[in-house]
This record gives C-alpha cells, sequence and structure tokens, in this order.
C-alpha cells in the first residue's frame, strides 16, 4: 500500500515541475526581452554643464 501512495505522490509532483518554466540565464533573458529594440549607441542630445557654468546659471535665474 505504501508503495502505491509514493508512485502517486512523485507523479503529482512531476506534474508540478512540468509547469515550471525553463530558467533561463541572464544573458537569453536579456536577449529576449530586448529583441527588436535598437541598442546601437545615440549621440546626446544636450551637452553637460560643467559645475562653474551651472552655479552661473543659477545666479543669473
Amino acid at each position: 500500500m505504501e508503495e502505491v501512495q509514493d508512485v502517486k505522490e512523485t507523479s503529482v509532483a512531476r506534474k508540478h515541475l512540468d509547469n515550471v518554466p525553463e530558467v533561463q540565464t541572464p544573458k537569453d533573458l536579456i536577449t529576449e526581452r530586448t529583441k527588436g529594440l535598437d541598442l546601437s549607441e545615440h549621440p546626446t542630445q544636450t551637452k553637460q554643464l560643467s559645475s562653474k557654468k551651472d552655479e552661473g546659471i543659477e545666479r543669473k535665474n
């Protein structure tokens, strides 16, 4: 009787494992999520100001 119960528990556990999605590596996950995106470097639209210029602008305002 115990053997039958063990078989039932094992089959239930396997059903749960069948529903678990396959574990992906970080590289595969990133590749999947970024598929179709433009990943090339783009030039910045605005230039960064030095701290001195930034302070000067704040004083003018």
